[in-house]
């Protein structure tokens, strides 16, 4: 791009309001492009939902700013007023991050956990020969807890936690302890590849959770586009196709036109045996309805959608993309992690720390980590994270 050309440059279209849309949309437009950004739903942000519950901010998507030395999204979150969560300090101990318990309901001995994690920290990429095969998660896992180790354990741990000495208990810890893994990255160990594992963590300095909620940031820079005069945002247009006519050297980006809903409603339902409020917020963002077409011409585009949105095929493109875009679109993989906010009408649980872990009965797929969101806001809220 000329940025010292006099010729007006032309209009990029931007297939997607998430953040990298909006981020991308921002940079284009402080250069002098034109720019038109196209959303299917009715609103900015993507994966990225804010909702209040019990006078809190709650994400129903992403949550944490990974990393938080030199990272840009420290610096919009103070721009906007965000506020984030307390840091653990450079080294925090298990019994400063959670407290776990067993199906008994008792609580497991802080230092028999410490342990545990002292040894999972000890599952390194750089094992992995840069030559030779990849190695899976779960199987580093299991070398490092072998039969030897764990002995050492039981001689270590047997007076002050006695059920260490019971295999099923061991078993029941270290499945829990593996779905760390799991729930981080939405996939099952056994299909994390151990050679590429933290090759996200692009800044160090600690996970931050955005306590005022991550909608916050999405806001500031929603406003930051509409403060802008070369800057349109078409929301409820779902893209089909992106063609490119080479007799003109313009790209017609085109589609259907999509009614939301936005009928508020919320479910609650009251269980005597606990003090437990099921509740369901207004997230108003699913297409209805196809109401009509749309099209529009530019100079370029730039396509932010989903890995999945792509591998479904729901845009089509022509010219092909290239085979090699095409073999990477299929071959790439995401995690799926589920979040269930509980809201209780009190805290009943440990007020501190923030996680609270439950090593499940072996042969079941139990829900292994509780975000204790009470210390952040006083909402009495669990967030349970399946991976």
């Amino acid at each position: 791009m000329d940025l010292q050309s006099t010729t007006p440059p032309p209009t990029t279209v931007v297939v997607g309001g998430g953040m990298s849309g909006i981020a991308c949309a921002l940079r284009l437009s402080e250069c002098g492009v034109p720019v038109i950004i196209i959303e299917p739903r009715n609103r900015l942000g993507g994966r990225i939902v804010t909702v209040e519950a019990a006078g809190a901010a709650l994400d129903l998507g992403a949550s944490w700013i990974h990393g938080v030395d030199g990272n840009p999204l420290v610096d919009l979150a103070r721009e906007c007023g965000a506020t984030l969560g307390a840091s653990l300090g450079p080294e925090p101990t298990q019994a400063d991050c959670a407290v776990a318990f067993d199906i008994t309901g008792e609580p497991i001995g802080p230092a028999l956990m410490d342990a545990i994690a002292a040894r999972i920290d000890e599952v390194d990429p750089a094992s992995v020969p840069a030559a030779g095969p990849d190695v899976s998660v779960a199987d580093a896992v299991s070398r490092l807890f072998s039969p030897e180790w764990l002995d050492g354990l039981r001689r270590t741990f047997g007076e002050t936690v006695p059920s260490v000495a019971d295999d099923e208990f061991l078993q029941r810890v270290l499945r829990m302890r593996t779905a760390d893994f799991e729930s981080y990255d939405g996939q099952v160990a056994e299909l994390l590849s151990l050679r590429h594992y933290g090759e996200f963590e692009t800044f160090p300095g600690g996970d931050r959770l955005v306590v005022s909620g991550y909608g916050r940031i999405v806001d500031h820079l929603t406003e930051k586009l509409r403060a802008r005069d070369n800057v349109t945002v078409l929301l409820g247009r779902a893209v089909d196709n992106i063609t490119f006519d080479v007799a003109t050297g313009k790209v017609v980006i085109s589609g259907s036109t999509v009614s939301n809903a936005s009928e508020p409603f919320r479910e609650v339902t009251k269980l005597s045996s606990c003090p437990l409020e099921l509740s369901r917020p207004t997230v108003p963002d699913v297409p209805r309805a196809v109401t009509g077409r749309f099209s529009i011409e530019a100079g370029a585009a730039v396509v932010t959608l989903p890995l999945g949105v792509l591998q479904a095929g729901r845009v089509s493109f022509d010219p092909p993309l290239p085979e090699d875009k095409v073999a990477a679109i299929k071959r790439m993989g995401m995690g799926v992690i589920e979040k269930v906010a509980l809201q209780f009408s009190r805290v009943f649980w440990p007020e501190l720390p923030e996680w609270i872990e439950y090593a499940g009965p072996c042969g079941a797929t139990p829900i292994y980590f509780f975000q204790n969101l009470s210390i952040h806001a006083g909402a009495p809220i669990l967030t349970a994270f399946i991976g």
